[in-house]
């Protein structure tokens, strides 16, 4: 199912079934098929670390590098514009090569937080869970895990964001862009 619900003049990119996909003006629209104006503005977002690490993974068609940076920087359907009133808001993606990505950083977002730690992939997709409003029964069995594993998990990220409720964990997430 594709999500619905950005408002006229903002654009969502989402991946869906592998591809990446904008929702732009109330229509789906495959990356290659948006107006050009909004290609220019997403072209304009990318840096030259970001455009750089583009090239060297071998990326040298327009297309395939406005689509290779928007899927590790703006893939996650999170009711949040990724393009509004011309600026582009990079959000933090899952990614499964977290962690052994050569371009980690350098292409996509890091969250350093403060205290000098970091979200553990599986943090980070609990994080997600909880910003979505998912209960704990649907997380644990949507992780393949048991509620003990659940309640580490969720007591690591609370402490790791230094907050004391789950309500504040979605709104940390938000914060950040986890989605």
């Amino acid at each position: 199912m594709i999500p619905v619900g950005i408002k006229a003049g903002e654009t969502e990119f989402f991946e869906f079934e592998k591809r990446m996909i904008a929702k732009h003006e109330g229509n789906h629209i495959e990356i290659k098929d948006l107006p050009t104006p909004i290609l220019k503005m997403v072209d304009m977002a990318i840096d030259d670390l970001q455009r750089k690490s583009l090239m060297s993974w071998g990326l040298l068609d327009f297309h395939e590098q406005i689509n290779q940076f928007l899927k590790c920087n703006a893939s996650s359907y999170d009711f949040t514009p990724d393009l509004k009133d011309g600026k582009f808001q990079n959000e933090y993606c899952k990614c499964v090569f977290r962690g052994k990505c050569q371009f980690e950083g350098k292409l996509c977002r890091v969250i350093h937080l403060k205290n000098g730690t970091h979200l553990t992939m599986s943090e980070l997709r609990v994080t997600a869970y909880i910003r979505a409003g998912f209960f704990d029964k649907e997380i644990a069995a949507m992780m393949g895990i048991s509620p003990n594993t659940l309640r580490v998990h969720e007591q690591n990220i609370r402490l790791k964001l230094n907050v004391e409720r789950k309500a504040h964990v979605a709104v940390k997430a938000i914060e950040l862009g986890i989605a």
